[in-house]
């Protein structure tokens, strides 16, 4: 798996916490495995209180800092570590009873020796409760490019999906 899918599953894993509108069904943690592409990682989620995603990062200087997902085009935007800027705008969020989906746009952009790239990825996350089950699906669709000195610009378009089933920990 290449590098943007391995931060694409951490950036879900760690950064994300997904809810739903009933806060009683959805709270607490959820762990299991998300498929793709043949290869399986374990996954985990917490829900908020109040049924909204909560978002975490950490930035440059170390600081983690944590935010509730609440409305379409809120955005996060900060200096990763190792440099650029990385954005975030969550592009829609949808909740009923059983079901969670939202939409969040990443950006980042970087500079090296003179050469910009950027990768852009659209998440869209779904979240279905079944019983005693969590079924995800997490939709990537992703664009890489890397300008030359000229502004000749390459990319890379990539699309996958991952499905799992997630249990409440205990």
């Amino acid at each position: 798996m290449n590098a943007i899918k391995h931060r694409f599953v951490w950036f879900l894993s760690v950064c994300l916490l997904p809810c739903a509108v009933l806060a009683d069904a959805f709270t607490g943690v959820w762990s299991g495995t998300v498929s793709e592409g043949g290869e399986s990682y374990q996954f985990e989620v917490t829900f908020s209180r109040d049924g909204y995603p909560i978002f975490s990062y950490t930035n440059n200087k170390d600081l983690t800092r944590q935010l509730e997902l609440r409305s379409p085009g809120q955005k996060i935007q900060y200096v990763p570590n190792g440099g650029g800027v990385q954005t975030y705008v969550l592009e829609e969020i949808e909740k009923d009873p059983v079901r969670m989906v939202y939409a969040l746009r990443s950006n980042f952009q970087g500079a090296s020796n003179g050469y910009l790239s950027e990768n852009n990825h659209r998440y869209v996350v779904e979240y279905v409760l079944r019983g005693a089950e969590l079924h995800v699906t997490i939709g990537d669709q992703a664009d890489g490019y890397m300008g030359d000195r000229e502004g000749n610009m390459i990319g890379n378009p990539s699309q996958s999906v991952a499905k799992g089933v997630l249990k409440r920990a205990q």
